[in-house]
């Protein structure tokens, strides 16, 4: 099979104690997923509930290299995403995110060149928002 190659776009946030260095594991851990990384600055943003502490947020582009279809190679990515937030201390049993000891969106995959095939998978759109104004700074 050929091998494709896809543009990814992650965004990682933290609002936990020790902040910077969950942000910093993170976003170490994730540029070992990707070829070619770019990083945004960091930024603080408030809690989109209102109800927790400030998040740190930064965007995190690359790219991956496979022979998956962008809707399996986007599946695949979200799980090892996933593997990355448990062990940096993740709670999934909580139903409302107030506390987020790491939280990584995969925002867009999208084949080099295009994004027209883009999967997007931001929960919310106070992330799809957030997600572009950090991706317009990543360098």
């Amino acid at each position: 099979m050929k091998e494709t190659i896809y543009k990814v776009a992650i965004m990682i946030g933290t609002n936990v104690a020790d902040r910077d260095a969950k942000l910093k594991a993170a976003r170490e851990a994730v540029a070992e997923l990707l070829a070619g990384v770019a990083v945004s600055p960091v930024i603080d943003s408030p809690d989109f509930t209102g109800k927790g502490a400030d998040y740190l947020n930064q965007v995190v582009t690359g790219r991956l290299a496979t022979v998956e279809a962008i809707d399996t190679a986007a599946e695949s990515l979200i799980g090892k995403l996933h593997a990355i937030e448990d062990s940096l201390g993740r709670d999934r049993s909580k139903k409302e995110i107030v506390d987020a000891d790491i939280d990584l969106v995969m925002i867009v995959a999208g084949e080099v060149g295009e994004w027209s095939n883009a999967v997007v998978t931001a929960p919310r759109e106070a992330s799809t928002t957030l997600f572009k104004s950090l991706l317009r700074a990543v360098k």
